[in-house]
């Protein structure tokens, strides 16, 4: 099970609970070059704000149309791979956006996922 915070409508002023939504979903089966990620942190930075206001031709988000899941980075742990770079327990960061737990193929769909080398974390 899988859960993902979802922008329901953009919102002027301070963003309320009713502007978004927490949906749970099933994860699909992990397909051939596929990484499971189970978030351990998410971002939250200043940029995103313009994201959620209502969208004018001079924001940068005006290809964003609610609802869409929340995106930003995080930093997750393997706990499922079929990719041959990445084993389980590697320490990942991805564009994945407000995601609990999720099946991507860092070569093909997440570009910038990465191994974080310096870092050990126990279980």
């Amino acid at each position: 099970m899988s859960k993902r915070w979802v922008l329901k409508q953009a919102f002027d002023g301070l963003p309320k609970r009713e502007d978004f939504v927490l949906v749970e979903e099933n994860l699909r089966s992990l397909q051939d070059g596929q990484i499971t990620i189970d978030t351990l942190f998410l971002s939250v930075d200043p940029y995103m704000r313009k994201m959620f206001e209502p969208l004018e031709e001079n924001y940068v988000n005006s290809q964003l149309k609610p609802p869409y899941t929340m995106n930003g980075m995080s930093v997750g742990k393997v706990i499922a791979s079929k990719n041959d770079h990445f084993q389980v327990g590697d320490l990942v960061t991805s564009n994945a956006g407000w995601i609990s737990v999720a099946n991507i193929n860092p070569e093909e769909k997440v570009k910038n996922v990465q191994k974080l080398l310096a870092i050990k974390v126990s279980n």
